[in-house]
């Protein structure tokens, strides 16, 4: 039964790529900005300066730990919580779109939890927290391994996953059982 309602649902209120897009750039400038404002602030303060790179260089690994936990938990508000009413973040709302589940009535917390962890790890070349965590493994855990690479070959899997299917789903969509659709009217 749920099936047949969200297949009605994605056929008649199908979102147009390039939508889906400029909603994705205008959430990921909110979460950067989101994952900035702890490093800024702290590295402001500790070195009495408002002249401070962008970047965890210059922080101990707990100070790296901290901060960029602060951006994270920033970005789970502003990807889980703020759309489990209504479906939406900034960008969505902007543009006219919005989240639903693929099996349940309501979106639920624990399926925006799975959407932003997939998020996290597989789209990890265009999410600022995801770089962060980059950064903090190469600086901290392992000089060595480069593992943006591995982040762009997931990134660039589930992009050219949603060039080549009909629903246009992304990886993150698929494993957390969610699609993008139009806001109706009455929504």
């Amino acid at each position: 039964m749920k099936k047949e309602i969200v297949k009605r649902l994605l056929d008649k209120n199908r979102v147009q790529p390039f939508n889906r897009l400029i909603a994705y750039v205008i959430d990921s400038y909110v979460i950067t900005l989101l994952c900035n404002i702890p490093i800024l602030y702290y590295k402001a303060m500790k070195l009495q300066s408002t002249n401070v790179v962008m970047s965890l260089e210059d922080l101990t690994s707990l100070e790296a730990i901290i901060v960029v936990g602060i951006g994270l938990v920033l970005t789970f508000l502003y990807l889980v919580i703020l759309p489990v009413y209504k479906g939406q973040t900034l960008g969505k709302a902007l543009l006219g779109i919005k989240i639903i589940s693929t099996y349940n009535d309501r979106l639920h917390v624990l399926d925006l939890v799975k959407r932003f962890l997939c998020c996290l790890c597989i789209e990890g070349v265009m999410l600022k927290p995801s770089i962060l965590i980059q950064q903090y493994i190469i600086m901290f855990i392992n000089k060595t391994l480069d593992v943006s690479y591995i982040f762009l070959a997931l990134t660039l899997l589930s992009v050219g996953y949603s060039m080549f299917n009909k629903d246009q789903l992304m990886l993150h969509d698929l494993f957390s059982k969610t699609r993008v659709i139009k806001k109706e009217k009455n929504d």
